[in-house]
């Protein structure tokens, strides 16, 4: 089993916001578990870490989120299903 990281960047200042996130899981076999850190390009306290089974998302090619400024948070709204679970 092995452990796989793919990180994603929130950049307002360069793309659309309705533009989703896509993040790469061609190469995610059953065996092992992929781990999604999601920051911000002028943020540092933005710094989020989901993670996911590759049973779950075994044939898949992508995962696709959102990322939505609430005020002064931001939501990752994950499209689809299974959803990455947050652990930080």
């Amino acid at each position: 089993m092995a452990t796989l990281e793919r990180n994603r960047v929130i950049r307002p200042s360069t793309r659309d916001a309705a533009s989703s996130y896509k993040v790469d899981c061609k190469k995610v076999t059953a065996n092992d578990k992929l781990i999604i850190n999601i920051t911000h390009e002028s943020d540092s306290s933005i710094n989020f870490r989901y993670e996911i089974s590759g049973r779950e998302i075994s044939g898949k090619n992508s995962l696709h989120f959102d990322a939505t400024k609430a005020g002064t948070n931001w939501l990752i709204n994950w499209h689809g299903d299974p959803k990455p679970r947050r652990v930080i």
